[in-house]
């Protein structure tokens, strides 16, 4: 008995060792991840309804909810995010009531004029502050420079953007809390992978006690990234994707060249990339957008509201050297047909990079501080001379 005590102890002694070791090493070798507090200011739990978790990929996930209608953020809470894994910044995020990403909206007064900017993660903005987003850059430019109509208006940009969420969800979002809001605008935000189904994958928590082990942080999110692969390769077969792919590459010509200045290079960027942003180069992906937006159109008409879409581009399409535009060439006929006030991005943003070659992404399409208040400059200008111009009072 006392040589099995001996054994178990020896044992135990051994894995604590090894167990610090590892540690150790994951604090020298692994990056710092983010860590994400949560508020929920409605709580009647005495903590204040808070918990705090570390992880290294979807950051945001932990203030989404599902719903039966698709994902939501909570409403009324407050979330700091130290050390953001795209941003590399300390982020705070506030929700309203609504679980929009703006301040409590009371009841509309007659001086106030309500965009509501409907979008997915480049919308809601993640990855910097609040004030850093494009819809706030959006207000902060019309308040600046305000068209004739608005002179004397209260002007509110309401971000209801949600991260990870596509087309058919935003106007699920608009139809169940948006139209709350009696926005006299509203502006979508559309990407090039906006018709594709959202994925949602919650995050691994580890139990509080274990949340400062770097190393078991490390092996809860690399199960994740595992996960994560598993679901995307389990759902390849049930789309359309791979069957697009082929029909765009009997159709272009492909090869493994410089994408910056060979179209053969891009079109094989295109097709690698064709269940993410890729897509928006088939005809199927246009036909999805407009049957969503002819949804909006109609609640545009019934809701007496604005409706305005803007396209937001790819970042290597804004730093290649060649012109890979078909997506906003098919944006541009389809807006066209419909009658909507429509802005594609790429023009502006391509330009500004000639211009001063400063890279506005954080990665292949969440704008920086400086391309968030460039795109809000951009879009508040289209605005004022697309309303002033819808009231006859064009320059």
């Amino acid at each position: 008995m006392k040589k099995l005590s001996l054994s178990i102890l020896l044992s135990l002694s051994v894995l604590a060792a090894t167990f610090l070791v590892l540690e150790l090493a994951a604090r020298i070798l692994v990056e710092r991840p983010q860590t994400i507090t949560i508020e929920d200011l409605e709580s009647d739990v005495p903590s204040g309804g808070k918990q705090t978790i570390e992880t290294r990929r979807f950051a945001d996930r932990a203030l989404y909810v599902k719903t039966p209608t698709g994902l939501r953020l909570k409403t009324n809470a407050h979330v700091v995010v130290r050390n953001h894994a795209v941003s590399k910044r300390d982020i705070e995020i506030t929700t309203n009531s609504h679980g929009f990403r703006h301040a409590e909206l009371g009841e509309k007064t007659e001086d106030e004029f309500r965009i509501l900017v409907l979008g997915d993660s480049i919308t809601f903005g993640g990855s910097v502050n609040q004030d850093e987003t494009y819809p706030a850059r959006i207000g902060r430019h019309l308040e600046d420079r305000p068209p004739s109509f608005l002179d004397g208006k209260n002007i509110q940009v309401v971000n209801a953007g949600i991260g990870s969420i596509d087309l058919q969800n935003e106007f699920a979002v608009l139809m169940d809390k948006g139209l709350d809001v009696e926005p006299d605008v509203v502006l979508v935000g559309l990407y090039l992978n906006d018709a594709n189904a959202s994925l949602y994958l919650k995050v691994t928590r580890l139990p509080s006690l274990l949340q400062r082990s770097r190393f078991l942080g490390f092996v809860a999110n690399r199960f994740d990234v595992l996960r994560a692969r598993y679901r995307s390769a389990g759902e390849v077969a049930d789309t359309d994707y791979q069957l697009e792919r082929k029909e765009f590459l009997k159709r272009n010509r492909s090869a493994e060249v410089d994408w910056s200045t060979d179209e053969r290079g891009f079109n094989m960027l295109i097709s690698v990339a064709f269940k993410d942003w890729g897509y928006a180069w088939s005809d199927a992906y246009w036909e999805k957008v407009q049957e969503i937006l002819e949804l909006m159109q109609e609640a545009s008409q019934s809701e007496g509201f604005e409706l305005v879409v803007l396209l937001f581009p790819v970042a290597q399409q804004v730093h290649a050297e060649i012109l890979k535009d078909e997506p906003q060439r098919k944006f541009e006929a389809l807006m066209q047909d419909l009658e909507i006030e429509h802005l594609s991005l790429l023009p502006a943003l391509r330009e500004k990079y000639r211009r001063d070659r400063a890279n506005v992404f954080f990665d292949q399409c969440h704008p920086t501080v400086e391309g968030n208040d460039f795109v809000g400059q951009e879009v508040a200008a289209f605005l004022a001379r697309t309303l002033e111009c819808r009231r006859g009072r064009c320059a």
